[in-house]
């Protein structure tokens, strides 16, 4: 329900952008400058928000007070004796490169392929929807096969975004076709951006402890970071 709630807000978000770059009135950076303050609004409106969330107490026996903070042995210890963890973040870790590609779809389309600038919002647009859809799928996945199908859809998405984008680079097509084939992919862009609570989050606490889920969730998302150093 709240990524469905967040996909909604993101798709108001993306006409909100798509409207911005279209007028001429707001010439760049002005358009851009904008944008960022509107985003800026929203964080600090989301910052406030949480400040008022109260995390509900483990049942689990709490750890040995000299572990209790070190986080890092933590997760040393449960990789080296969770599978499950270990298979998770490595595929989290090599999947997660496609983010090298997913960074410069936008790139490309305005310097490769000299789509308008107004592209922009629509690809916005691509993401959210595509989202929502990705949240259809992976709820009926995870309810009828598991999150490890989950993690699977997503992986092959992550293979068919670049692959699409690679086809674009080198197959000359009508503009009409190319932009078409980019909204596509960023739609597949916003489904696998929704994997990681149905898939890998739910992967990971599987095999954890109440009082170690927490630590699972942090392993798995530092792994997206890594992966996206790459």
């Amino acid at each position: 329900v709240n990524s469905l709630l967040a996909s909604f807000g993101g798709l108001g978000a993306g006409v909100i952008v798509e409207r911005v770059l279209a007028n001429e009135q707001l010439p760049f950076p002005l358009n851009y400058a904008v944008l960022l303050g509107l985003a800026f609004l929203c964080y600090m409106l989301s910052l406030c928000c949480m400040l008022f969330i109260k995390e509900r107490a483990a049942t689990d026996a709490p750890p040995p007070q000299d572990e209790k903070h070190d986080f890092f042995r933590m997760v040393v210890h449960a990789v080296r004796t969770d599978a499950v963890l270990r298979r998770t973040l490595l595929t989290r870790l090599f999947t997660g490169i496609e983010n090298m590609a997913a960074a410069f779809y936008v790139v490309f389309a305005r310097e490769w392929l000299r789509l308008p600038e107004t592209a922009v919002g629509v690809f916005s647009i691509a993401i959210v929807v595509g989202g929502l859809v990705g949240i259809v799928i992976y709820g009926w996945l995870a309810m009828r096969m598991g999150s490890r199908r989950v993690i699977q859809a997503a992986g092959i998405m992550q293979f068919i975004a670049p692959a699409l984008a690679l086809a674009l680079a080198v197959v000359s097509l009508p503009q009409p076709v190319a932009y078409a084939v980019l909204v596509v992919i960023m739609g597949l862009n916003g489904a696998i951006n929704r994997s990681m609570q149905l898939g890998y989050f739910s992967y990971a606490q599987d095999s954890a402890l109440e009082i170690d889920r927490p630590m699972y969730i942090g392993a798995v998302s530092s792994t997206a970071g890594t992966a996206s150093l790459m």
